[in-house]
């Protein structure tokens, strides 16, 4: 028989994503069923199912899973857990701002004794595996052994077929890799990394795991509010708030601009509201004059880092005597 969790409350009905986390006790072996049966519905305060999935919730993305065999769908049970592997970025800057692939690490792989597996290694939805032929796209990583061949390219999922691992062989590979410009909202934020995804035996479902990515660099949970946006006001206040991934260091900073000449007058003097991320003290608050009446503010960082966090920031205002077209932060 196979299980039931329900999740009570009320949803809005379009726009917002909902996610939640169910701890579960593992059944002792395999079957493709783990990988064919798992569909979730809403349902009325009476009981009866207002909208559900067609098809068994995807592992991977809708058109990796949908359609496809057992092993591309949803989740399943390994033989034991691939201790150790470990999945790292050598950059987090998004490919739309540095027009370059970074490399993955994929790191250590090991067993004890002679293991004969298949290969799937599935990047966050969002991030895409190089596709170049280029043989520097694949390389073993330093002091490790990785001769197995190019993998099939999907996406963000690389597989390899049966390969041969000796026992207390340290392997582990590097490939080109594509960030995107933020993490997944509506899946999993992780590299799965398993061992005979294919097989529909325990036994030859050897191992599996999964690493932790870390955030991409870039501004997250970004806003523009206003007190008021009546004509003439003197007492206008312009709050932004942004989320940072990275620590910023002298010279480096934060830059907000506005097209359109909006007409605000903007105070020179910056406050830290009370949820704020702390600022750094020393900060410096840049507002030069731009020759198409558009606005630019500089958060410049001096001798202070500017820490990753969430800030929310006002700045006093003065709004135009008349309504100006609406313009884009």
């Amino acid at each position: 028989a196979g299980a039931r969790g329900a999740v009570h409350g009320q949803y809005n009905a379009y726009g917002p994503h909902y996610g939640f986390e169910i701890k579960a006790a593992h059944p002792f072996t395999y079957t493709r069923s783990q990988q064919e049966g798992w569909f979730i519905w809403t349902q009325d305060m009476s009981g009866f199912a207002l909208e559900g999935s067609t098809d068994s919730l995807g592992f991977l993305s809708p058109s990796q899973s949908s359609g496809r065999t057992f092993y591309d769908k949803s989740w399943g049970l390994y033989a034991e857990t691939a201790f150790g592997v470990d999945v790292r970025l050598i950059s987090l800057a998004p490919f739309s701002v540095s027009h370059a692939e970074t490399e993955a690490i994929v790191y250590p792989i090991e067993f004890e004794t002679l293991v004969k597996a298949s290969l799937r290694v599935a990047a966050p939805a969002g991030f895409m595996w190089g596709e170049s032929l280029d043989e520097s796209a694949l390389q073993p990583h330093v002091g490790t052994e990785w001769s197995f061949g190019r993998p099939h390219v999907d996406d963000n999922v690389l597989t390899w077929g049966e390969l041969e691992f000796r026992g207390h062989v340290k392997y582990g590979f590097r490939y080109k890799i594509r960030v995107p410009d933020h993490n997944p909202r509506t899946s999993a934020n992780a590299f799965f990394i398993e061992f005979g995804y294919d097989r529909d035996v325990i036994d030859s479902r050897r191992a599996a795991t999964i690493s932790e990515c870390p955030m991409v660099a870039a501004l997250i949970n970004c806003r523009v509010r206003y007190h008021t946006n009546q004509a003439g006001r003197l007492d206008n206040r312009i709050e932004f708030r942004f989320q940072t991934m990275t620590p910023l260091f002298r010279n480096g900073g934060v830059v907000i601009t506005a097209d359109g000449d909006l007409g605000l007058e903007l105070n020179r003097s910056l406050v830290a509201l009370q949820d704020s991320s702390p600022l750094p003290k020393d900060l410096l608050l840049d507002v030069p004059e731009m020759p198409d009446g558009g606005l630019k503010l500089r958060l410049q960082v001096q001798a202070e880092p500017m820490k990753p966090g969430f800030y929310r920031l006002e700045i006093p205002a003065k709004n135009p005597n008349e309504a100006r077209r609406a313009g884009s932060w």
